[in-house]
């Protein structure tokens, strides 16, 4: 049936795309664990898209080929979830949230059971496929819409938020037609391959949005997951369109406002808020902050919190005063993070810094 060549077509082009995804990714991006998850991501689509090639090809069932939903699609939403959540706050532990995986551990598990099962008792096939995706459908179609539902980018990066758009609309769409593959594909099974042919167009337009809008996955200071290292500048603005002059006035009122209201204070300013407090454009407080300051708004910040805490452990009326309480007071919102910035930029971690004091 040439429907069936044309869906083998869509697949081996998907996997090609896939893997030139990967490539780029690989040579392109900056080591961050933001990055990685969109790494993981594409790797989950392509493990998907090799099995479903290699079912179509090789496995004679035609139940089989058309009716056992892969597990690994559990993954897809997640793994979304997590990249924005951390593109859209830089101390967001990741990690934390590992229980979102239990679905699709759950899931896989059942899908090599079941293999297992259709393998040895060819005879109740049909059946035990039947409970398989009784089981497993409504999980899948849940975490494609609802994860694409809750991926909300914050972030001020156009890219970025493109990115992520792109792919929160590709993993609604994928919900909504494996809704219809269930109602229509019962109908009149014919439909069935035209259906999945839609489905497997939209898992191998993930590349294609990730090469349009991959400069997130790049080294890129203004991206709020990124590490800041000393001398790198935000490219998230590309031109400079005021005079040095300029950069230097706005630099200062800027210094001004922060030491007056301590706004860094806040663990969830951003540059929108501080351009809202200053009256100052955000693209310009970013310029100037890249061009004359020569580090990242988060840079600059975090520069602000560690000076206040240092400042407070020198104070003597504040020797016996808990570290992370400090560090909280002084705007962080993790250990991790307070610790990173603080060994970056005082040249020792807080605890040695202690020590060194009281020596």
């Amino acid at each position: 049936m040439q429907i069936y060549n044309h869906m083998n077509y869509i697949l081996f082009a998907g996997l090609l795309q896939i893997i030139l995804a990967l490539a780029f990714i690989g040579l392109r991006m900056e080591k961050h664990k933001a990055n990685y998850l969109i790494v993981l991501l594409t790797l989950c689509i392509g493990i998907h898209i090799a099995a479903k090639l290699y079912i179509f090809s090789a496995v004679e069932n035609s139940n089989v080929t058309f009716r056992m939903h892969t597990g690994i699609q559990l993954a897809y939403g997640p793994l979304l979830y997590l990249f924005t959540r951390k593109t859209n706050d830089e101390d967001f532990t990741t990690s934390k949230m590992w229980y979102l995986f239990i679905p699709l551990i759950i899931v896989i598990t059942l899908y090599i059971c079941t293999s297992l099962a259709i393998s040895a008792f060819p005879v109740q096939g049909n059946s035990i496929l039947k409970f398989y995706n009784s089981i497993v459908f409504l999980p899948i179609v849940c975490s494609h819409i609802i994860f694409g539902i809750l991926s909300k980018p914050k972030t001020t990066l156009t890219n970025t938020v493109s990115l992520i758009n792109g792919l929160r609309s590709i993993f609604i769409a994928l919900g909504i037609t494996e809704i219809a593959l269930l109602i229509f594909g019962n109908i009149d099974p014919a439909i069935n391959p035209y259906i999945r042919c839609i489905i497997y167009i939209l898992l191998a337009g993930v590349p294609a949005i990730i090469f349009w809008f991959g400069q997130p996955l790049m080294v890129n200071k203004g991206y709020a997951g990124s590490k800041d290292i000393p001398g790198n500048q935000d490219t998230s603005e590309r031109k400079q369109v005021l005079p040095e002059i300029k950069h230097e006035e706005i630099f200062n009122q800027l210094e001004a406002l922060l030491k007056q209201k301590q706004l860094y204070k806040d663990e969830d300013l951003s540059l929108e808020k501080l351009a809202a407090a200053s009256g100052i454009n955000r693209h310009h407080i970013s310029e100037t902050l890249n061009v004359f300051a020569k580090k990242s708004f988060y840079r600059y910040i975090n520069e602000y919190r560690i000076r206040e805490v240092v400042q407070q452990l020198d104070a003597e009326n504040n020797k016996k005063t808990r570290l992370l309480y400090l560090a909280y007071d002084c705007g962080f919102k993790t250990k991790a993070s307070f610790n990173q910035y603080f060994k970056d930029i005082v040249g020792t971690t807080p605890s040695a810094y202690i020590k060194e004091k009281a020596a």
